[in-house]
């Protein structure tokens, strides 16, 4: 198995000092280096693949800029070949891979789409997954297709916010929007005993 994996262009991945789609990213590169699945990740110039191959697109676009997808797929799209890969891992905002590679395309929705409509899923083509039930209610109804549901995981020890702390506690710095994610996060901390949630109570 050999994947092809596609990043967002904002910013590198991982980000320095941020925990988004490009962290996750970066997670994924680093199973598929555990795990010795070979892969090429194709993201911004600063980006990292650990224990894979990197090819390095566009400078960070910082913001959001209409053509800047566009600009970095004319960049890797050639490799897109059952040649060099077996599935393509997107994981970019416009989802250019699909529709436009003789790979399988398994489309990862990193938020809520901006799509009004998608390409309908196709068995051995085309696999849409979102990251938690909430994310896939979502997408179904908004674009009327199906999705796996697939909780990327979080590196826990990349959340202790200090070598020696007083307390066992994690620490998750966020902003308390519905389409983020926390509510999976606090159904998962209704089973701890100590919790502590600082900021305006908007859930």
């Amino acid at each position: 198995m050999r994947i092809a994996v596609v990043a967002p262009v904002v910013l590198p991945s991982p980000a320095p000092k941020y925990g988004g789609v490009e962290q996750a990213v970066c997670d994924h590169c680093f199973a598929f280096g555990e795990l010795g699945i070979p892969y090429t990740l194709f993201a911004p110039k600063g980006s990292k693949a650990p224990k894979g191959e990197l090819v390095e697109t566009i400078e960070p676009t910082i913001a959001w800029r209409e053509f800047s997808e566009k600009e970095a797929f004319d960049i890797y799209s050639p490799q897109l070949t059952k040649k060099d890969f077996d599935v393509v891992l997107d994981t970019s905002h416009e989802g250019l891979p699909i529709g436009r590679t003789e790979l399988p395309v398994v489309k990862r929705l990193m938020g809520i789409s901006v799509w009004n409509s998608g390409p309908i899923p196709a068995p051995g083509k085309l696999q849409y997954v979102t990251e938690s039930y909430y994310h896939w209610r979502v997408t179904k109804e908004k674009l009327t297709f199906d999705s796996s549901v697939n909780n990327y995981g979080i590196d826990l020890e990349t959340y202790h916010p200090t070598e020696n702390p007083t307390r066992d506690f994690y620490l998750n710095l966020s902003m308390q929007a519905p389409k983020k994610g926390q509510l999976d996060l606090l159904n998962a901390l209704d089973r701890v005993d100590d919790i502590v949630i600082a900021g305006e109570d908007k859930l």
